[in-house]
């Protein structure tokens, strides 16, 4: 019995993984062990898992491309399990039969000279219609899957076992000595047209890649493969062409470029010529590795002849996909549960019984880590309560920052009297239907506020309904996602949009952080026809900025400086780093910065509390750790990692000065810095950027020492000036926390979340139907899917018909006379010139 290493990699789909697993783990015939490589997943994985023995789990220390965790699971099994007769990757969204991975190793075991297997790829959620009978490859590196989309019945009698250019990479079993001999994926691409470099790489060795038809493998493929984001279609572009910098004959290659460059690019469609442009460059600069890699590969061509024509890729068209079925409702929350919800009551004249969706952990529990949307939630709902509104809390739980709890809801007393009644909900349950709407069912709010992330404000709404709705935008979505790509640049900005569009579409009244946010949400409502006849007038955006509290005492135990920690002594200067590293976070400016300011001034310790932002950042933080573990001054960066809430507020209580470095995005432009308020109301001296609003007004007050983004230099000036004259520090901060406490205090920035709240009623567009709105484009887009597919129809039938002997008789027919008055006009000669 062959022994079979399996490899997959899994980033989100703890279902879809579970289905991959159980099937996987049914193969009949071969000896298998599996490893899945977790890959900036933040989600609780399958029980299978943990169950079978057979199943083993290796992570990532940051998101990585697709041969490069391929690659790490295999290093991984060597060292664990030794070398492996064959290797298989394969995808997480798969279902295997029984038989499909020994079928394969038949097909290599029957011939001496293949490698690479490939099974049949059906569509999942298709019944009866194919995804890859291999793939094939076009001269100028276009390459798709054999069949894909067409039904089984329609495509004709499939091929049997026969020898392919490439197979895909969604199921793919290589021979473990071929595996070795080609030096494993190559670590060139990210993501994309990694399966036909690796089946390319074993051709040329000499061996071959065959594909199986009797070995089934389900996969669930995307039904929206041709709404690709512009990320996708740049790698696409610049990896077709990586492609055949490694692999493509000289001659097909600078044809190839001549395809690129002049047909593509200079006569190409205008409006994709940016991006072609951008790809082609992108492929230059991968050019040195691409050339070390042809040298490593150079062997047989022999499979330039299965190469097929340029311009032979055909319209792929897949199965409209089948609409979800509806989820089932979460487990009913125990009785009793939203009791102290129920019996609240309104304490002022106008008061109105309030629902506040948001995120946890809240400023006032001891948590890992407390981030920005909990302090935000509070803002909002603290506000209502303090008007005398019953207030009710549901608090989604935000993944990593929160102790394991043995119950999805649990109430937390904020331990200051009245106030609002606070549920801490479990993130799965939070995001499922039941629990949410259980709690509007039992509180019956008059009206619903949802914000402090993407999360709480799509939940809200979806269990208003025909309640009023303040949607808090905090952070403009759009930005957020462009931000995310430069950490996930697999990341696709249409969910973004998705999720705005319901946002913007639902919401009766919005909040933004900014003045600037709030003229992006008022385009962003006009994209969405909410700018209308009926809303003409109305003040459907507002700006609530974070807030600041005069807590400097709050949580901080006994408020000694003394920390008893033994790297910092009585005279030393302690900056301060508090709260996650997101994905605006400048870390090369931050740990160079520093580093020139600790070089001129040895009292200087970088004190840091906090970490990673699970499965939002995971890469910005072991990026800051691997500068610091690179710095010469490594000792004096006191890296103290998630710290409860009293532990990391006695570290603000003994720091000199706090410091934030941005980089320079629209989501800084557009957004704020809850960290940064909480310092100035502490009275904690501020060094940080102009990028953002709050960061302006300081630089323009003078109430912090700016520097000039991504500029170490500067960062390093500022605080060398700061740390320098301690009491002018401590009197610009002073200066900082009056003005914070005026100007941003919880009563004034929540002013119009409370002047409306007062009089809450729906949004005068509410019923009145919106040609904008994403249904009606859905239609209008579904309308021209329609249309389009009759037209393939035709061309389709015309290719038929073409194709005929009859249609070739006529055409032969027809073109004899023409032949003939040439021939007669001409003469005889070839040239068509008259014998004289």
């Amino acid at each position: 019995m062959k022994t079979v290493h399996a490899v997959t990699i899994h980033h989100r789909g703890r279902d879809m993984l579970d289905v991959c697993l159980r099937s996987l783990l049914a193969s009949v015939d071969v000896d298998l062990e599996i490893v899945v490589v977790l890959n900036g997943c933040d989600e609780e994985l399958p029980e299978i898992v943990e169950e079978s023995p057979r199943v083993h789990v290796v992570a990532a220390e940051a998101p990585v491309g697709f041969s490069e965790a391929n690659n790490l699971g295999v290093a991984w099994a060597r060292e664990h399990f030794g070398e492996p007769d064959y290797w298989y990757f394969i995808n997480n969204d798969t279902r295997s039969e029984p038989d499909a991975l020994a079928l394969q190793v038949a097909a290599l075991e029957a011939d001496d000279a293949a490698a690479v297997a490939g099974p049949t790829l059906l569509i999942d959620w298709a019944c009866g219609h194919l995804n890859s009978l291999g793939l094939n490859v076009t001269d100028d590196a276009w390459g798709w899957d054999e069949g894909i989309g067409v039904a089984v019945a329609d495509y004709g009698p499939l091929p049997g076992r026969r020898r392919v250019t490439a197979v895909t990479g969604s199921a793919i079993l290589v021979e473990a000595g071929a595996f070795r001999r080609v030096g494993g994926w190559t670590e060139l691409y990210d993501y994309y047209f990694e399966d036909i470099d690796l089946c390319l790489k074993v051709r040329s060795a000499g061996f071959q890649v065959v594909h199986e038809p009797a070995a089934v493998v389900g996969h669930h493929v995307s039904a929206t493969m041709t709404l690709e984001s512009d990320h996708k279609l740049f790698l696409f572009w610049r990896n077709r062409l990586v492609l055949a910098f490694v692999h493509w004959p000289v001659r097909l290659l600078a044809r190839l470029l001549k395809i690129a460059v002049v047909d593509e690019i200079l006569r190409g469609p205008a409006d994709q010529a940016p991006l072609r442009r951008r790809a082609l460059q992108g492929a230059l600069g991968k050019l040195p590795r691409a050339l070390a890699a042809r040298r490593r590969h150079r062997g047989r061509r022999d499979w330039v002849g299965m190469l097929r024509p340029r311009g032979s890729v055909p319209v792929i068209t897949l199965p409209e996909k089948p609409a979800a079925p509806a989820p089932a409702p979460a487990e009913t929350v125990p009785p009793g549960t939203w009791d102290a919800a129920v019996g609240l009551e309104v304490t002022a004249p106008y008061g109105r019984r309030v629902l506040v969706l948001g995120c946890a952990p809240l400023p006032f529990e001891d948590e890992r880590m407390n981030l920005a949307p909990g302090a935000r939630t509070w803002q909002l709902a603290g506000s209502l309560a303090d008007d005398g509104h019953a207030v009710c809390v549901l608090a989604m739980r935000i993944p990593g920052t929160c102790e394991p709890r043995d119950r999805a809801v649990d109430r937390v007393d904020p331990g200051h009297g009245a106030g609002p009644v606070v549920f801490s909900v479990e993130a799965k349950a939070f995001r499922e239907p039941g629990v949410a709407e259980s709690a509007v069912a039992a509180f019956r709010p008059d009206l619903v506020v949802g914000g402090s992330s993407a999360g709480p404000a799509l939940r809200a709404a979806q269990v208003a309904g025909e309640r009023p709705l303040w949607i808090d935008l905090f952070g403009d979505l759009m930005a957020e996602g462009q931000a995310r790509l430069g950490v996930h640049p697999d990341d696709d900005l249409l969910a973004c949009r998705e999720v705005l569009e319901v946002l913007l579409e639902r919401g009766d009244a919005f909040s933004a952080v900014s003045d600037r946010q709030r003229f992006a949400v008022l385009g962003q409502l006009g994209l969405t026809g909410r700018l209308n006849r009926e809303t003409l007038g109305s003040e459907l955006v507002h700006t609530v900025p974070c807030s600041v509290t005069d807590d400097r005492q709050d949580d901080v135990g006994d408020g000694s400086p003394d920390l008893g920690d033994p790297d910092i002594g009585a005279d030393d200067v302690v900056l301060l780093w508090s709260g996650g590293f997101n994905t605006w976070c400048d870390v090369a400016t931050l740990v160079g910065g520093v580093e020139q300011a600790m070089a001129a001034d040895p009292r200087l310790r970088l004190v840091v509390t906090g970490g990673a932002v699970r499965g939002h950042d995971d890469r910005s933080y072991p990026a800051f750790l691997e500068g610091v573990a690179r710095s010469r001054f490594a000792e004096r960066f006191l890296v103290r990692g998630e710290l409860p809430t009293g532990r990391a507020a006695a570290y603000r209580a003994r720091a000199d000065l706090g410091i934030v470095t941005e980089r320079d995005l629209a989501e800084r432009s557009l957004g704020s810095s809850g960290r940064v308020l909480r310092w100035l109301a502490e009275g904690l001296p501020v060094v940080c950027t102009g990028l953002s609003e709050l960061g302006s007004i300081l630089a323009a007050a003078e109430l912090a020492w700016v520097y000039r983004a991504g500029d170490p230099g500067d960062l390093a000036r500022a605080v060398l000036e700061a740390a320098a004259d301690p009491e002018a520090a401590r009197e610009r901060a002073e200066r900082a926390r009056r003005y914070a406490l005026e100007h941003w205090s919880r009563a004034t920035t929540t002013e119009p979340l409370r002047r409306w709240a007062r009089q809450a009623r729906r949004a005068p567009d509410a019923g009145v139907a919106n040609p904008l709105s994403a249904a009606a484009l859905a239609e209008l887009r579904a309308e021209l899917d329609r249309e389009r597919a009759r037209y393939h129809e035709v061309r389709s039938e015309l290719g038929r018909i073409h194709q005929s002997r009859m249609w070739k008789t006529w055409m032969l027919y027809l073109s004899v006379p023409s032949i003939l008055r040439g021939r007669w006009r001409g003469g005889s000669g070839p040239s068509g010139r008259s014998r004289e």
